[in-house]
């Protein structure tokens, strides 16, 4: 899923900065900055749109021979676009919309591309509502600044900035954070091209505690926890695999194991956005199978029947 919204926020991006030649008009924002643009975007007071997720890709948008980086920097807490995902309407339905900030305005970069509406891939996301004091901007920029873990990674790396900043909601209980706390989860991915694992900060969102890198690394004994698990199972056609909270951002493979050895593959995930994974079993036949899930450092396995 992260990987086609990355896709998604280059596809915005780049033709209309380029076509409009913004260069440094673009601004760097804090979210809260183009918030009540964003839900005037997504229908306004009329829909009741409550935001439930933030999202930042750090992508480098070509703008003739220069780049401009609409990520967001650690050291303030801001970025040049941010994508806002909202419930609306009394359906409750998903809207979203990417905004970017001209000198003083904010801006749906979809209404400057001619009202293009692209389709969002949003599934398996959390749909509770985010609290309105959310920690953003500098004191986002504080709470990181405070964990051990993350200033010994910025010294090795002083000039690395996130590939993916995801402000949702935990679905589970993990390390101090009880399910239902609103945080950030901050990925490096690919440190200067290396290959390496990312490195991961989360951050609580109202209190600011922080845990990065070492300090999320999960024992054998929270992987079996029974927060990992999936449901329904049996499974007809459609499933959630709930997967520790510690692999988001990471590059993960769900697979399914026949009795007879046959390994099919359910989907492959760029890097993990939330917890939540949907599993499609429509691809399978009856039967019992084990369901694999990996990163490239831990895996998780849990019985799985697929009935028809």
């Amino acid at each position: 899923m992260m990987r086609r919204i990355l896709v998604l926020l280059l596809a915005i991006a780049t033709p209309i900065v380029a076509s409009a030649q913004l260069g440094n008009l673009l601004v760097p924002f804090a979210p809260k900055d183009c918030i009540n643009d964003a839900k005037t975007a997504v229908g306004g007071t009329a829909n009741n749109p409550r935001l439930v997720a933030l999202f930042n890709a750090g992508l480098s948008v070509p703008l003739g021979t220069d780049t401009v980086n609409i990520g967001m920097s650690t050291k303030d807490g801001k970025a040049r676009l941010w994508y806002y995902v909202f419930i609306a309407s009394a359906k409750d339905t998903i809207a979203a919309a990417p905004m970017m900030r001209v000198v003083f305005a904010c801006q749906d970069p979809t209404s400057l591309a001619g009202g293009a509406a692209p389709s969002v891939p949003l599934d398996g996301l959390s749909t509770t509502p985010l609290p309105a004091g959310y920690k953003e901007g500098s004191a986002l920029a504080s709470a990181l600044a405070s964990n051990t873990e993350y200033m010994r990674f910025t010294k090795a790396h002083p000039d690395s900035q996130p590939g993916v900043s995801v402000l949702s909601t935990s679905t589970e209980d993990a390390f101090s954070f009880p399910a239902g706390t609103p945080f950030w989860a901050i990925s490096w991915t690919d440190i200067n091209g290396t290959g390496t694992d990312p490195f991961i900060c989360l951050v609580h969102s109202i209190t600011g505690q922080s845990l990065c890198g070492d300090q999320l690394t999960l024992s054998v004994s929270e992987i079996k926890d029974v927060a990992v698990y999936l449901a329904p199972n049996p499974v007809r056609d459609n499933a959630i695999l709930n997967l520790p909270i510690s692999w988001i951002g990471k590059s993960v493979v769900i697979e399914a194991v026949s009795t007879s050895g046959a390994i099919i593959e359910i989907t492959s995930i760029n890097a993990l956005a939330s917890p939540i994974a949907t599993i499609n079993g429509s691809m399978l036949s009856s039967g019992a199978y084990t369901l694999r899930a990996r990163t490239a450092t831990d895996y998780i396995v849990l019985p799985m029947s697929v009935i028809r």
